[in-house]
């Protein structure tokens, strides 16, 4: 049985890109451990103040931020409340207090990434572009009951994404956004 040249010209590198994408999921997707020891401890060092209107904070650079997440492509942390403070409740802060993890989470939002089709011949390549890859500590406090997380993301750009976890941030990473306002201390 013969094969239609066109339909093999148009099956052939599908496969291929099915093919190459699935074996470097399989030889570097779970090749780390979590960004976050999930025995460590989050440490909040000074009062942070929860916006009108809004569940979270945001940190970038050690420095507490007015409003919504940044732009940009460094690493930047929210803390995370239970409820959104509605406008015109009393004021919703966050209190120096250590938290235990209950938690380490990466997710991304790849789903929902928009993409850029580039022509390589008669095969398109599938490259995700502004992609948020995010790693989330559960926290719990006996005192504040009503802080849900840290959460520290990043921006991937229009990357290749070969081994997405490369992508989430590290340690380092988290560190240097929180600066001196919050501290992940190791066991």
């Amino acid at each position: 049985m013969r094969m239609n040249p066109s339909v093999f010209k148009a099956v052939l590198p599908a496969l291929l890109l099915a093919g190459a994408s699935g074996c470097a999921s399989l030889s570097t997707g779970y090749s780390r451990g979590p960004a976050v020891d999930p025995a460590a401890v989050v440490q909040v060092n000074r009062q942070l103040q929860i916006p009108s209107g809004r569940a979270r904070v945001y940190l970038l650079d050690g420095k507490v931020l007015d409003g919504d997440a940044p732009n940009t492509w460094d690493t930047y942390c929210s803390v995370l409340m239970q409820t959104v403070h509605e406008p015109g409740e009393p004021l919703v802060t966050v209190e120096a207090d250590t938290f235990r993890i209950t938690e380490v989470r990466e997710y991304n939002d790849l789903r929902f990434a928009p993409r850029i089709y580039v022509a390589a011949g008669s095969m398109f390549e599938d490259w995700p572009a502004n992609v948020v890859y995010s790693v989330e500590l559960r926290l719990q406090s006996e005192r504040q009951p009503g802080v849900r997380a840290l959460i520290c993301s990043r921006h991937s750009g229009a990357e290749i994404h070969w081994n997405a976890r490369a992508y989430y941030p590290d340690l380092a990473q988290i560190r240097a956004a929180l600066g001196e306002v919050i501290e992940i201390i190791e066991p």
